[in-house]
C-alpha cells in the first residue's frame, strides 16, 4: 500500500517496534482499531459504568477519529489521542443522559476467580463499594491519574500526555491518591 506522506503517522506496538500508518487509508485503521480497541473500551468503561454504553463509545471514538485524523499532529502517542477522544466523548453521552461520571473499578478490572465463595463476593463487593466511595471523595484529576495508571495500565508519560500535564504532576496525583485511600482503608480496619 502507497502512504501518503502527510497523512503517515509512526506508531509504537506492544514490543516497541515502529509502525506506520497512513491514517488517511481505511485499511490503516482496521490496524489501528486492532491494536487499540481494548484501551479505548477500557477507557470508555471506565467512564460510563455500562458496557454497552462503553462499545457504543468506543466505535464512535473510531469513527471521530478517522473522521479528523487530519487534527492529530503526531507528536504525542496515538493511543493517548484515542484515550482522550474517548473520554471526551463517555462525558458527552452522560452529559446527555445527565449520569454521574466515575470509574467503576469492579466492572473495568475484574478478576476471574472460579467459583468464588459467598464470603469472599460479599467481601470484594464491599471492599469495591468502599474504594469507589473513597474515590467519590478524590478530585477529578486525582482520580483520572489514579485510573489511568492503576486501573486502565498506562504509564506515567502516557497518562500525562492524555492530561496534558508533566509526569512529575501524574506522579504525585497518584500518589497521594494512594495516601488518601491507605487512609480510607485503615480507618475501614479500626
Amino acid at each position: 500500500m502507497k502512504m501518503n506522506p502527510d497523512h503517515v503517522l509512526m506508531s509504537e506496538d506492544h514490543e516497541n517496534d515502529s509502525v506506520q500508518y497512513d491514517l488517511s487509508d481505511p485499511a490503516s485503521w482496521a490496524e489501528i482499531v486492532r491494536e487499540h480497541y481494548d484501551g479505548v473500551l477500557r477507557a470508555a468503561l471506565s467512564q460510563t459504568r455500562r458496557r454497552s454504553l462503553a462499545e457504543e463509545v468506543a466505535q464512535e471514538t473510531f469513527v471521530r477519529a478517522f473522521e479528523r485524523h487530519h487534527q492529530f499532529d503526531g507528536q504525542g502517542a496515538l493511543g493517548a489521542w484515542l484515550h482522550r477522544i474517548a473520554v471526551n466523548l463517555s462525558r458527552d453521552v452522560l452529559r446527555r443522559e445527565n449520569v454521574r461520571s466515575h470509574a467503576e473499578l469492579s466492572e473495568a478490572h475484574e478478576t476471574s476467580d472460579a467459583d468464588p465463595h459467598p464470603p469472599e463476593v460479599v467481601h470484594r463487593k464491599h471492599l469495591c463499594r468502599v474504594l469507589r466511595e473513597a474515590l467519590d471523595e478524590i478530585s477529578p484529576p486525582m482520580r483520572r491519574a489514579f485510573e489511568q495508571t492503576v486501573v486502565l495500565g498506562y504509564s506515567y508519560r502516557q497518562a500525562a500526555e492524555i492530561e496534558g500535564v508533566s509526569e512529575g504532576t501524574i506522579a504525585s496525583r497518584v500518589a497521594r491518591t494512594r495516601n488518601a485511600l491507605a487512609r480510607k482503608y485503615r480507618d475501614l480496619d479500626a
